[in-house]
């Protein structure tokens, strides 16, 4: 073996090892942000308008979904059906989900608050998850707790990934056990499309987590019913078919136990629409890169570059080095064949 066919040896064997590496690396990092699973703890301490700690009360943890990149959120599956509208403020927001999932999700944690007053949720994974506190009645009083809507995520601000959540509580109290209960409906956002609003809605109502009645709204009723029930008993109200057009929002003001349902008039985006335009942003990305400024005066200003981007999540930097890489191994392919020629 002649020392010119030793070298070329020695190359190729320094040489293919790193195109190996160029290729596989982008993989493993991959596989190393899956495997790093993110799990955090939640706390919830309950303490009345006095400071007194509330022993026994029961919460319910509930996986609602996941953010996208726009810190938008993505309802999970379960929730697809609802007409719960997302852009909501969060307390709003936090009711409405509370309103769906108690009727119709298992709860994928729950616990009773001990003697301090505290709960703790642990290795809970990453995602976004809405806590819910069930109604109770000590003596003359019933609380209500607020439902919270919090994100499991890595963040700088909270390395430690632990979330301390303390809930406010709505009190009523009562003299009677026999009360009023209301239910109302909203109409958003609509005076310029009166026609998609439906001549009547119907509501059902459930007690104690379980179906109750139907109820018709309209407007000879004014959008109103009011119904007479027990303080014990948990109420609960669900629109049972959103209107076209229209997403969902519910509040509740238990200072005077009534329900509102509010419907807010928005053009809702098509299957097809939202795939048309996902086709029409990639053919557009393949050509051109778009930068976004934020100006001072409050508008924007979009730059456009021709830039093409590759589609496989692989950088551009590699693509140079395994291209030298190739035509050196090809080189010294041909050297070799012809040595032993």
């Amino acid at each position: 073996m002649t020392r010119r066919r030793i070298v070329m040896k020695q190359l190729a064997v320094i040489i293919l090892p790193l195109l190996l590496a160029v290729l596989i690396l982008p993989i493993g990092n991959g596989l190393r942000t899956n495997a790093a699973e993110i799990k955090g703890t939640i706390s919830i301490a309950c303490r009345d308008e006095d400071g007194k700690e509330l022993v026994g009360v029961t919460w319910n943890l509930y996986y609602i979904g996941t953010r996208d990149a726009d810190g938008n959120l993505i309802l999970n599956e379960s929730l697809e059906d609802s007409g719960i509208r997302t852009k909501a403020l969060p307390i709003d927001l936090a009711v409405s989900l509370q309103h769906y999932a108690q009727i119709h999700l298992t709860p994928d944690y729950t616990g009773k608050t001990n003697t301090n007053g505290k709960l703790l949720f642990t290795d809970v994974p990453e995602g976004v998850y809405l806590a819910c506190g069930e109604e109770f009645i000590d003596e003359n009083r019933k609380y209500f707790p607020s439902p919270t809507l919090f994100d499991v995520m890595e963040s700088e601000t909270n390395p430690s990934l632990q979330w301390n959540l303390q809930p406010k509580f709505t009190v009523y109290s009562f003299r009677d056990s026999q009360v009023t209960y209301i239910v109302a409906k909203d109409w958003v956002n609509d005076g310029d499309a009166m026609q998609d609003r439906p001549e009547s809605i119907t509501v059902s109502l459930y007690r104690n987590g379980k179906f109750y009645q139907n109820i018709e709204l309209n407007a000879e009723n004014q959008w109103t019913y009011s119904w007479r029930g027990s303080i014990n008993d948990c109420f609960q109200v669900l629109e049972t078919e959103i209107p076209p057009n229209y997403l969902v929002t519910y509040g509740d003001n238990f200072e005077e136990l009534s329900y509102l349902i509010s419907n807010r008039h928005e053009e809702i985006v098509t299957t097809t629409q939202t795939q048309q335009t996902t086709t029409e942003t990639i053919s557009t990305t393949q050509s051109t890169a778009a930068t976004t400024t934020n100006r001072t005066d409050g508008t924007t200003a979009t730059t456009t570059t021709d830039t093409n981007i590759p589609y496989t999540g692989q950088l551009w930097w590699p693509v140079p080095c395994m291209g030298i890489g190739g035509i050196l191994l090809i080189g010294i392919g041909k050297r070799m064949r012809h040595k032993e020629e």
